[in-house]
């Protein structure tokens, strides 16, 4: 029967292994007191005896009769295999039952309110109705593969203060993935339900899509103002000469006698359509006239035009202009990848990716050395034309660009360590002069295809500068 580990032991153990830095023992401090807080309580030792499924009750303890359900109290300091909600369900209910990292990776049932949604505002799991013995003995039959996963999972991993590993294992445990859901109640106009369980959800997907972990799956694009980022907008057609939106579409009006053509309420006179150039009444549809389109017309200054601007209004910080200046961003899904599966349940902490390059790029200079063959690294880095497009998503697309043309540059054996916007390509039997005077002709391969007109700082490092470093 498994209880809290002694995670000031495990954090030890990582910081001899050289897992953790300084720094990320001073960040994580305030996760492990709460975990050492959570285990100083008493356990009950007939609980931990038990082989049957441990239901730990938030915030009441449960009153199951079943022989093969163990009911526990966040008092008794034991892993559970599920959280009931019997209550309201709240974030701070769950918070103060269990350390947040446990909270988040073991499955949740809960009840359904009368229109059939889950009545928590944490995620649950497997829903039931009402709150009797039938309805719950129902939800903890349908969480069984999800407490058979859970199980598999080796107890440190459900103490870490890692939230990318974190969410890998809660994905892992539920074995899907975390889809977003759109949403007025915020200004980015969707979440992530996972959200409520792991706050830094979004930032600890894009890393774990990065290093290959979970899989980015498209899922909806949001329309954001430029300023705030705000998804929330107000579009509206405009007048192109006087910017208001008080523009309507009317119909034009051809006469054939005398080839006038202009907006209906110029031929409108009470009933009556009368030429303002001829001034004959006009009677018959396609006999003496024809509607052969529209024009937009303001109402404000009486300009014209065929077609209308589109300009947005900001609802959350009051900016306003053409939507040509918003950004389009896409809202991605995380999915689990077998390597991410894997890694879920294997206990493995997911390490920095600055210390991995560092080493992968040691290990190359010390291999090559050793065997006494000629090698250099080239360093190439993207310097955008101003500062503010670093943020904008053209970058990133210019980035990634930049990195697959700087791949077909080489052949494939060649190694590129990938940071962007900086890339190092590790060319082994390659000297250093030689590789200095192809410079031009890796810039002339690159530089023509990037639209965004960055800067490229190539620089190239030779076995000395090594040595001297």
């Amino acid at each position: 029967m498994r209880r809290i580990v002694d995670t000031s032991e495990a954090l030890a153990n990582q910081v001899s292994d050289g897992q953790l830095s300084g720094s990320q023992i001073a960040s994580n401090q305030a996760s492990d007191n709460e975990v050492l807080e959570w285990i100083a309580r008493a356990p009950d030792e007939t609980a931990c005896a038990s082989d049957k499924l441990r239901v730990l009750g938030v915030p009441h303890p449960i009153g199951s009769q079943s022989e093969e359900v163990v009911a526990i109290c966040a008092s008794d300091s034991i892993v559970p295999d599920v959280v009931a909600l019997t209550g309201i369900g709240t974030i701070s209910e769950m918070r103060a039952s269990l350390p947040s990292s446990l909270a988040a990776i073991v499955p949740v049932i809960g009840p359904l309110d009368r229109d059939g949604h889950a009545a928590s505002r944490w995620p649950v799991d497997v829903a039931f109705e009402g709150s009797g013995e039938k309805g719950l003995a129902r939800a903890l039959s349908e969480a069984r593969d999800l407490v058979a996963r859970m199980r598999r999972l080796p107890e440190h991993v459900l103490f870490s203060s890692d939230q990318r590993l974190t969410l890998l294992v809660r994905l892992a445990v539920r074995d899907r993935g975390a889809a977003p859901r759109r949403t007025a109640m915020c200004s980015e106009t969707f979440i992530y339900p996972d959200a409520a369980a792991l706050p830094e959800l979004a930032a600890a997907a894009e890393d774990l899509a990065e290093r290959g972990l979970l899989e980015r799956r498209f899922s909806d694009v949001v329309t954001s103002c430029p300023a705030c980022r705000s998804g929330r907008l107000s579009v509206r057609e405009l007048c192109g000469s006087c910017g208001s939106a008080n523009v309507a579409e009317e119909a034009i009006i051809h006469h054939y006698r005398c080839a006038r053509e202009a907006p209906e309420r110029e031929f409108r006179n009470r009933t009556a359509l009368v030429c303002p150039k001829c001034r004959l009444t006009l009677e018959h549809f396609g006999v003496d006239y024809d509607r052969p389109g529209t024009v937009v017309v303001c109402r404000e200054c009486n300009h014209m035009s065929s077609e209308a601007g589109v300009g947005y209004v900001c609802l959350e910080c009051g900016s306003a202009g053409s939507t040509e200046l918003t950004e389009a961003r896409p809202i991605w899904a995380y999915h689990l990848t077998p390597t991410g599966l894997t890694h879920a349940f294997s206990g493995r902490t997911i390490t920095d990716d600055d210390q991995a390059r560092t080493s992968l790029l040691q290990r190359f200079v010390e291999r090559q050395t050793k065997a006494g063959q000629p090698f250099c690294v080239l360093a190439a880095k993207l310097q955008p034309s101003n500062k503010s497009q670093q943020s904008s998503r053209r970058w990133q697309e210019t980035c990634r660009l930049f990195g697959r043309l700087l791949r077909e540059v080489f052949i494939s054996e060649v190694e590129i360590i990938e940071r962007p916007p900086l890339y190092v390509a590790l060319l082994a039997g390659d000297r250093h002069e030689d590789v200095r005077k192809a410079l031009p002709e890796i810039r002339d391969a690159v530089e023509p295809h990037l639209a965004m007109g960055p800067r490229l700082d190539l620089t190239v490092y030779g076995p000395d500068d090594f040595c001297r470093s």
